[in-house]
């Protein structure tokens, strides 16, 4: 099955979601993944073992970013 997910202006937010209804269409919300625990244990491992000082603001990766690295 695909799964779409798309964003709906506030104005056309009730009609959407009337349309859904008599379609017969499902609406998932907010879905919860379960991340596994090696997962969460690598994430871990690298918080501990990196420095603040090692930290990139989101303003400094959108610049390495455009700027090619």
């Amino acid at each position: 099955m695909k799964q779409v997910t798309i964003n709906i202006p506030e104005n056309m937010y009730g009609f959407f979601m009337e349309l859904i209804q008599k379609l017969g269409l499902e609406k998932v919300e907010n879905e919860i993944v379960d991340i596994p625990d090696w997962q969460k244990r690598e994430v871990i491992s690298r918080m501990e073992s990196t420095s603040p000082e090692e930290y990139l603001t989101w303003e400094e990766i959108e610049n390495r970013l455009e700027n090619g690295l």
